[in-house]
């Protein structure tokens, strides 16, 4: 007996198992499963929209998400007073200002 031959009556019972049908040999019709679009962060969005890409950083505790990257402070403290948090990376020669990427030191 060939090794087919022999996965075939169980490949049968398989596919009588595992078929669905509702009595009226139409098969059942699976229900679509509702799926969340995420909202996007418009600070993030914001960040994409400058040419800045997000991360995420070791930042103050008291930051909110997104803080400032023009000045100094806002991921400055130790680790200890930190927690991540997502950040947006702009482009050589700008920083992030809350809102937009923008030129350092205007």
């Amino acid at each position: 007996m060939t090794r087919v031959s022999r996965l075939l009556p169980a490949l049968c019972l398989l596919l009588l198992a595992c078929g669905s049908d509702d009595g009226g040999g139409s098969a059942a019709t699976p229900t679509p499963v509702p799926t969340a679009t995420p909202t996007p962060n418009p600070l993030a969005q914001a960040c994409v929209d400058a040419g800045g890409t997000v991360t995420t950083r070791l930042c103050c505790s008291g930051q909110s998400d997104f803080p400032s990257t023009c000045g100094i402070g806002a991921c400055g403290c130790s680790p200890a007073a930190s927690r991540l948090l997502p950040l947006c990376e702009c482009p050589d020669g700008s920083c992030w200002n809350g809102t937009d990427c923008a030129a350092r030191g205007s």
